[in-house]
């Protein structure tokens, strides 16, 4: 089994290869790189993973600062690439990880992978959009 975006998105299923490398450009867009002791190129399923992690840490820093501009931009980048990545794959992957394995650990892991991104898939773009509407800006009182 191949745990890999390239896999599944290549029409000759070519893993490391432009695919990989649109994802790679997606984390440098971020400010993220991968760290020297990852061995897994960047399209591995628990690399796109902790890159949201880190993508919501960044948020959460945003919200404490209360900086709405980053939250947006983060939000942004999340949507981006949940839409633009995680979810044109993952499913493909979980769904033949559940027809191919007997291990229970795996197959809960990939039901689990499916139901959150699926809620990501709502929620994140519910947020952004909520973000960029008019709750967030200032009152203004007229005098």
């Amino acid at each position: 089994m191949v745990p890999h975006e390239s896999f599944y998105l290549d029409e000759n299923k070519r893993v490391g290869g432009h695919v990989t490398f649109g994802v790679q450009r997606y984390y440098e867009a971020a400010a993220a790189r991968l760290s020297s002791a990852c061995l897994e190129l960047p399209d591995h399923v628990g690399v796109e993973l902790e890159f949201m992690k880190f993508l919501c840490d960044v948020e959460e820093q945003f919200w404490k600062e209360i900086n709405w501009d980053g939250v947006q931009k983060c939000l942004e980048f999340e949507n981006g690439f949940l839409t633009g990545h995680l979810l044109r794959w993952h499913r493909a992957l979980c769904e033949r990880i559940l027809v191919e394995t007997n291990l229970d650990i795996y197959r809960a892991l990939a039901r689990l992978t499916i139901e959150f991104l699926d809620a990501e898939r709502v929620l994140v773009p519910a947020l952004t959009a909520e973000i960029g509407s008019e709750w967030r800006t200032a009152c203004v009182s007229e005098s």
